[in-house]
């Protein structure tokens, strides 16, 4: 009977020892799991914010070669003339500007241009001049 009080001692005392083990290991291998979890989510995140940032170097280098492509037109300086004759009316000197006007089969009175019209560029001024007395327009705008 002695002998089978110390073995069941050494076994309780065996089983309790592997039981803390047991809870020990599964404490360690719960924060290794949560912990490799959170690197996945973290990493996941970073992948994505690293395409979003490929995709917007790749939208910033499309757009740099555009800006590129224009300074050189500009700095050609046939865009530049191009630019001024078109929209401010700018000639050499000792050139006369010449504007050919091409029958439509229908004609209509908005393509007309009227005599007393001043053509600056590609825009047709044409307001008569009231020649009244400025106190008398502002009166006619007020109360007309």
């Amino acid at each position: 009977m002695f002998f089978s009080r110390r073995i069941k001692k050494r076994f309780a005392l065996k089983a309790s020892k592997a039981k803390i083990f047991l809870a020990i290991g599964l404490v360690c291998l719960v924060l290794v799991g949560f912990n490799f979890t959170k690197e996945l989510i973290n990493k996941r995140k970073v992948d994505r914010q690293v395409n979003s940032l490929a995709d917007q170097i790749a939208s910033l280098e499309r757009e740099n070669s555009e800006i590129s492509a224009l300074i050189g037109e500009w700095q050609s300086g046939d865009k530049a003339e191009r630019e001024a004759r078109l929209k401010l009316g700018l000639r050499k000197p000792n050139e006369s500007v010449v504007m050919i006007m091409r029958e439509r089969a229908t004609t209509s009175e908005a393509n007309i241009i009227p005599s007393g019209a001043e053509i600056v560029g590609n825009v047709i001024k044409n307001q008569p001049h009231d020649a009244s007395p400025n106190p008398i327009l502002w009166w006619r705008y007020f109360f007309h």
